[in-house]
């Protein structure tokens, strides 16, 4: 486009191409990326230095680019160098992602290690053996090893969710799907923790006046099979009291009376049961205590007795 010029141009103070890159009449009057050369196709922006010394001075007549034919290519050392991506981009956009990717990466894992610890313990039951648990095949015999084999259902002490799925409801002692692992020790069975492994426990400590009926929905049991399963009860409940849920159970039927029971000593399944006058057999299934003997002092027990028959 021909540039029509009111005055001659060396009586011009900045360069009569220089405009902005869709108003060729208006330039800014400092150096700025936004002003670009009219005389050269395609029009592109000058780099500021030569700006400062030609384009906006009255020495832009001995400009290069000025010098040249109209509407040739501006010549590479006066465009102005635009953004690379590996420098400018790379700084300004990839990095900072980058960044706030590492810290929410961090952040997971310091603050859910629950979620890494689950998808481990779901690899291993997926590439366990079942086995089957009654009480007719706990051997009294001492094994051939000094390792007993403990049952581990979880990593740490499993949820109520993770239980659901793989309890049944049978009319006798039901198989559970379990890992067999070698250890020298198991751990001893806290308050309020779950105890066995076809049939789950928790022996819970009331609070004073506990409503039954939210200890039962939180159980995934009835107020009725709480009632039904405890060997000594009062309702309502009293501060201190020990009560015996059946987790994840609404049927009882077919088990029998369960009492808490805090051992005194270290002592063994045969000694204990003995004391107890309870079969050594049922002690040992229904605390998931698989081939274990051994008791430890102050953990807690389930203890079975026999249902009295109505008269």
């Amino acid at each position: 486009m021909k540039i029509t010029r009111s005055k001659p141009e060396s009586a011009l103070l900045y360069c009569s191409f220089l405009g902005l890159e869709d108003d060729s009449d208006t330039p800014l009057a400092f150096p700025s990326i936004w002003n670009s050369c009219h005389h050269c196709k395609p029009i592109v922006g000058v780099n500021l230095d030569h700006q400062s010394n030609f384009c906006l001075s009255a020495r832009h007549t001995s400009c290069p680019a000025y010098l040249q034919a109209p509407d040739q290519k501006l010549p590479d050392e006066i465009r102005i160098v635009q953004p690379s991506f590996s420098g400018y981009r790379f700084r300004q956009i990839f990095l900072p992602t980058l960044a706030l990717l590492v810290v929410v990466i961090i952040l997971g894992w310091f603050f859910a290690p629950d979620m890494f610890s689950a998808l481990n313990l779901l690899n291993t039951r997926s590439s366990g053996q079942a086995s089957l648990i009654t009480p007719q095949s706990i051997q009294k015999t001492p094994s051939p090893s000094s390792i007993a084999v403990a049952v581990i259902l979880t990593a740490t002490e499993p949820s109520l969710s993770t239980l659901r799925p793989i309890i049944t409801n049978p009319t006798m002692p039901a198989a559970i799907q379990i890992t067999p692992t070698l250890l020298s020790k198991r751990n001893p069975h806290e308050i309020e923790s779950l105890i066995g492994l076809n049939y789950i426990f928790r022996i819970h400590r009331a609070k004073g006046a506990e409503d039954i009926y939210t200890l039962a929905y939180e159980n995934g049991t009835t107020a009725a099979a709480i009632v039904s399963i405890n060997y000594i009860i009062k309702i309502p409940f009293s501060a201190q009291q020990l009560v015996v849920i059946p987790v994840y159970r609404k049927d009882v039927s077919e088990l029998p009376l369960f009492e808490a029971y805090r051992v005194t000593e270290d002592t063994t399944i045969e000694l204990l049961s003995t004391q107890l006058d309870v079969d050594p057999a049922q002690l040992q299934f229904y605390n998931g205590l698989g081939s274990y003997t051994q008791l430890y002092k102050g953990e807690w027990l389930v203890v079975p007795h026999e249902k009295k028959q109505a008269e």
